[in-house]
């Protein structure tokens, strides 16, 4: 008779990783990596916070994070209570994609026929 209790549930799905741990389905060094990491005080918490986020929000952190440099990442409380982050990587890229995006207009406004087919 299968055991549908939350708990014999929970027990089969850390049989399952387990299972998959020992044969080798998981890299040696992910876990490792996965289980130093796991040992940063607040980190588990601030993962299940940002997977917590609207799907906009996190992928809108996930860019950031990805252009910017971690050393280089300023963070500022406003008195409204919103956090702002910022980044001189991030400014650069912001300004040349402004830059890209005017040039993309000005190329529509000179170009009839380009400017018809992107409509």
């Amino acid at each position: 008779m299968p055991n549908d209790s939350p708990a014999g549930n929970a027990n089969a799905d850390i049989w399952e990783l387990i299972q998959a741990l020992v044969l080798g389905r998981v890299p040696a060094d992910r876990i490792l990596e996965l289980f130093y990491w796991g040992q940063q005080p607040g980190i588990l918490e601030m993962v299940r916070a940002i997977l917590d986020l609207r799907p906009e929000s996190r992928a809108a952190i996930a860019a950031f994070l990805t252009v910017a440099h971690s050393n280089s990442i300023s963070t500022e409380v406003e008195r409204s209570g919103r956090l702002v982050l910022s980044s001189p990587e991030i400014t650069d890229a912001a300004a040349i994609l402004r830059e890209v995006e005017k040039a993309a207009l000005n190329t529509d406004v000179r170009d009839p026929q380009k400017k018809a087919r992107n409509s």
